[in-house]
């Protein structure tokens, strides 16, 4: 008798997988521009610098197998270094040019109007201060978005967080980073 409701369990866990991925679609391609504002919160040490908020834009690009996305990824930023500790002094008030490029995994939970979904990505950060000296480094983020499909093209709106660690100039800098995204997917 146990191995009779543990058959019928598996079978009901299977379907309702498979019904699932039925809803979340075949394959598809897609293209994407994004827009949003990015905030950055660097540190050195236990030293924050004050957080500076700007507009990001960006471009990406993915293929969509059942469930789940694969995205190719680029934004870019630009901030301001503002710090009140003297010990800082010569990092304040420096424009920082920030870029990403990455690869996403997105899990879709699809709905029948609206997909919302996880994401998690590693890829290339560059952070170019201003008068100093251009750096690039790995990191990685995770976030949680959402995507209306309405036929060919979707409306998609996310959250990320990005973290990367730099050394500029000899100073290990961490750098934090959120990021809250609209955009449109053009599928084919």
């Amino acid at each position: 008798m146990k191995k009779m409701k543990k058959k019928l369990l598996i079978l009901t866990l299977s379907l309702a997988i498979l019904s699932i991925s039925a809803q979340a679609g075949p394959i598809g391609l897609y293209l994407g521009l994004q827009g949003g504002v990015s905030t950055q919160k660097p540190s050195v040490g236990s030293i924050s610098f004050d957080p500076d908020s700007s507009i990001l834009y960006g471009v990406k690009a993915g293929i969509k197998l059942f469930m789940f996305c694969v995205e190719a990824s680029f934004f870019q930023s630009a901030h301001n270094l503002n710090v009140s500790d003297p010990s800082l002094s010569m990092w304040n008030e420096r424009s920082v040019e920030y870029n990403y490029a990455g690869v996403n995994l997105r899990w879709n939970i699809p709905f029948i109007l609206v997909t919302p979904y996880l994401t998690v990505g590693y890829g290339y950060y560059s952070e170019n201060i201003k008068d100093l000296q251009k750096e690039n480094n790995p990191g990685y983020n995770f976030g949680a978005g959402a995507e209306l499909k309405l036929g060919k093209v979707s409306l998609l709106a996310e959250a990320r967080y990005h973290r990367v660690k730099m050394n500029i100039e000899g100073t290990d800098f961490n750098f934090k980073n959120f990021t809250w995204i609209g955009g449109l997917n053009f599928y084919f």
